[in-house]
């Protein structure tokens, strides 16, 4: 009823949102796709779209709906360049993982890049990269998934992931077969 009486108005904004969210949820993808249609033509000058639009794409992106997930990432990263960083990276971010996900390997590399050439001095990036890292292990990518995790260790030592990156390196050593490599990264774990 909001959207319908009031479709310019911020609380239809939301409700679209959260319909396309509830659609995707039910499997009715083609009224997903029109309520965002709807919510970017009704409201694209809004501050929040860009929070709107990146809140359906992730919807779609859990609910392995990964072209879909980029065609909305990448819309945002067009038509909102300028919006706060972490929208930004998560943007990259995700793309990184749809594009891991649908096998366009090269593709998540290039968004690798940008994160990096980009955020590197971000305090979040560390958190960004992660499950890209994990995510290029899960797709038997495990040079990639070693190398990011070791960029994390040794650039963002500090951040809440090293740990964690730490603890994947070894599992990534012993994917490679590199045994004394990841008994290193578990006697480095336990130290620190």
């Amino acid at each position: 009823r909001i959207v319908d009486n009031w479709p310019g108005s911020k609380k239809a904004m939301w409700s679209r949102m959260n319909l396309a969210k509830s659609h995707i949820a039910l499997g009715n993808y083609s009224a997903a796709d029109t309520e965002v249609a709807a919510l970017v033509a009704n409201h694209s000058d809004s501050p929040q779209i860009t929070e709107m639009v990146y809140q359906v794409a992730e919807e779609n992106r859990n609910h392995d709906r990964h072209a879909k997930s980029v065609e909305l990432h990448q819309y945002i990263l067009d038509n909102w360049p300028d919006s706060d960083d972490i929208y930004i990276m998560s943007c990259h971010r995700n793309l990184a993982l749809s594009h891991l996900a649908l096998g366009n390997n090269s593709a998540a590399d290039v968004e690798v890049a940008t994160l990096l050439a980009n955020y590197s001095n971000h305090p979040l990036i560390a958190e960004v990269l992660y499950p890209i890292a994990d995510n290029y292990a899960k797709y038997g990518r495990n040079s990639e998934s070693l190398e990011l995790h070791q960029r994390i260790v040794d650039n963002w030592p500090g951040s809440k992931k090293a740990m964690w990156s730490r603890m994947n390196l070894a599992k990534s050593h012993i994917a490679l077969g590199n045994y004394s490599a990841a008994d290193t990264e578990v006697a480095a774990l336990v130290a620190n």
